[in-house]
């Protein structure tokens, strides 16, 4: 799998996970839901941020690898 295609994987998963909290949390709304939202699911959308950025950065470092070697 190439960077690119997993990063737009990781860009649909997480997108398909804040669609998915967002119809719990229509309908879970007390102290518990709040705690697992700042416990997991703040924690996770971040670290998939910080892994997006690092793919987005190893894909120009790939690209001049590239085009340095041709």
């Amino acid at each position: 799998m190439s960077v690119n295609a997993g990063h737009a994987r990781l860009r649909e998963a997480s997108k398909d996970l804040l669609v998915h909290w967002n119809d719990i949390r229509a309908v879970w709304r007390d102290e518990n839901s709040q705690r697992f939202e700042e416990a997991w699911v703040e924690p996770l959308l971040s670290n998939i941020r910080t892994a997006r950025i690092a793919m987005e950065h190893m894909e120009t470092v790939l690209h001049r690898i590239r085009r340095d070697c041709t």
